[in-house]
């Protein structure tokens, strides 16, 4: 047999069609083209040229592309807006594969859920990579740019699409603020810098995103400083503590609040709660891996028309002058401007109470302050959590 090597370049006549024969090879199936056509073949004999004319129909396999273990890592949240989570990341892949695609320049991929969980191919965002290239053996990409967000292409938020997505996505951010690793398919790509049309949507590929621990753990609060308020709202500071391994720029989510709920009743799991106050974090709030120290607003929020409320109010009071430590629990983000971030955060806590218990709470706090909020064998003088 002779073989023949060809080096040339593949003009693409039918966008379509060349996607249809493409995909196969890029989710590990052998892909089979016919190369025919007429040409002349110059044959070198003896320092002599003849000329043959030859016609060429040849069964020509592709080798397939078989990528594994296709991993997101190093997950890091770098900013937000109205209707965006911005993030960067790391990737990395395997190719066992003799083909190998190279200077393919910057290209996005759809992110989606996976087929095989909740809210199966909804949209989640997309991705972007530059100077991507698949090399055989293992592959690394760093500075990948992530944005979630609600499916652009659907504006109804009746759709099903939509809501799929707005679901999906949810459920994205609940699974990173558990530290569970995310189960995801990249699909695509959906924009090339080149412009080539006939790569776009070729691959559809699982991908998961590493997490190595919850967004907030071990989360105590203490050195609760009392400010003037009214008979409705009791405002403070407090200081708190937590370990997280997730990583959020300083600023990047702006600033967030949580709801402050207390257990009811004499089940002290948290199986039925009641508001009892917001956190609110401050705009410069960011998270490192390892401890963390925040200083929050927090606000007691009397309900008069909910009695669950009022009654946590006053044991929640009552149990902090005593020195004892709660167990409460935050939910949010409630009311953000990134509407996608809202609510996907449940988080129990430790409330300690004051460090001096023979000390009675009252001398910062105004009358009008303490009007709503009567402190169990409180009077004059009195003093702060800090013992001033």
């Amino acid at each position: 047999p002779t073989f023949i090597r060809l080096t040339t370049r593949l003009n693409v006549t039918d966008n379509a069609a060349f996607t249809r024969a493409t995909a196969g090879v890029l989710q590990g199936n052998v892909g089979t083209w016919i190369v025919r056509g007429d040409g002349i073949l110059d044959a070198y004999v003896g320092g002599g040229s003849f000329p043959f004319n030859i016609h060429l129909e040849k069964e020509m396999l592709l080798p397939p592309t078989v990528l594994s273990n296709v991993s997101a890592f190093n997950f890091q949240v770098t900013g937000s807006d109205a209707n965006h989570v911005y993030a960067t990341a790391s990737c990395s892949l395997l190719s066992v594969s003799v083909l190998e695609l190279h200077d393919l320049g910057s290209m996005s991929f759809a992110i989606q859920s996976p087929l095989d969980g909740p809210n199966p191919g909804a949209y989640l965002g997309e991705i972007t990579m530059s100077d991507f290239q698949v090399k055989r053996g293992y592959n690394t990409y760093i500075n990948v740019t992530a944005k979630i967000q609600v499916d652009p292409n659907i504006t109804n938020v009746n759709d099903p699409k939509y809501i799929a997505s707005v679901a999906g996505i949810k459920n994205f951010f609940e699974l990173y603020a558990k530290g569970e690793n995310i189960k995801s398919m990249l699909v695509g790509p959906t924009w090339i810098e080149t412009g080539s049309p006939f790569l776009l949507n070729l691959v559809t590929q699982n991908v998961t995103i590493i997490n190595t621990g919850p967004f907030v753990s071990d989360m105590e609060t203490s050195d609760i400083q009392v400010h003037s308020g009214t008979s409705k709202i009791l405002p403070a500071t407090a200081k708190g503590t937590f370990h997280s391994a997730s990583s959020i720029l300083p600023g990047a989510l702006g600033s967030i609040k949580f709801e402050l709920r207390a257990p009811t009743g004499t089940n002290k799991m948290f199986g039925k709660t009641t508001q009892i106050g917001e956190i609110i974090m401050p705009s410069n709030f960011g998270v490192n891996p390892g401890k963390n120290y925040v200083l929050a607003n927090v606000s007691l929020i009397k309900d008069p028309n909910n009695p669950d409320n009022l009654k946590a109010i006053s044991l929640f009071v009552d149990k902090y002058v005593e020195g004892k430590n709660q167990e409460m629990q935050l939910f949010g983000p409630i009311d953000h401007p990134t509407k996608i971030l809202n609510g996907f955060l449940t988080q129990n806590i430790i409330a300690n109470g004051i460090s001096n218990p023979n000390l009675v709470v009252g001398s910062v706090l105004t009358q009008a302050a303490t009007a709503g909020y009567p402190v169990k064998g409180g009077s004059a003088p009195t003093v702060a959590s800090d013992g001033k």
